[in-house]
């Protein structure tokens, strides 16, 4: 003869009699402690959804984004300062060269850290590629004056963001390829 169950205090609610436990802890719980999952009854804290770490950066990750996110600024505008021009003033090669080059920002992202996927990264590499490209003719004269064997005039990629921002509004074909590009950036990190 099997004995009746006694009635358990809830660990919570110390004045509500209850029969069911946590199907995790096996601590009491009562019914408006209790929290339905997909596996059972659990409590609160058990039943807590917890961010898997491939999406959860962690303090170290927050501190590598500005380093991180400069060195894609400049990987990206000087991708664009090289690749463009050869590209015959955009085009479809032009498109072909913004998304191989959204491809490689993205992964050196990704690698980066270490193929976490985060919002925020996927922030850092579309403002790259985007800051890349309207800082890219400032790159093309940097890369003019080493070879002339110049001094490299430090502000020329910063003079160069207006026009080129203006440029880029202007010209269907480059608005479509930083698009694509940024969409395809993005999409290796989130």
């Amino acid at each position: 003869m099997a004995a009746e169950p006694q009635p358990l205090r809830c660990a919570t609610h110390p004045a509500v009699e209850t029969y069911l436990r946590c199907g995790r802890c096996g601590r009491p719980i009562c019914p408006r402690c209790l929290v339905q999952t997909p596996v059972g009854a659990r409590c609160r804290d058990c039943a807590r959804p917890r961010r898997l770490p491939t999406f959860e950066l962690g303090s170290q990750g927050y501190l590598k984004l500005i380093p991180v996110g400069v060195g894609a600024i400049l990987l990206s505008g000087f991708g664009w300062a090289l690749l463009l021009p050869l590209a015959g003033r955009f085009g479809f090669f032009g498109i072909l060269v913004g998304l191989g080059l959204g491809y490689v920002v993205g992964e050196a992202i990704a690698l980066a850290f270490n193929r976490k996927r985060a919002t925020v990264l996927g922030v850092v590499a579309g403002l790259s590629l985007v800051l890349g490209f309207l800082t890219a003719a400032g790159f093309r004269v940097w890369l003019a004056q080493l070879q002339a064997g110049r001094p490299i005039e430090p502000l020329a990629p910063m003079v160069s963001v207006l026009p080129t921002l203006f440029g880029l509004l202007l010209n269907p074909f480059a608005l479509i390829t930083v698009i694509l590009a940024v969409v395809l950036a993005v999409s290796r990190v989130r």
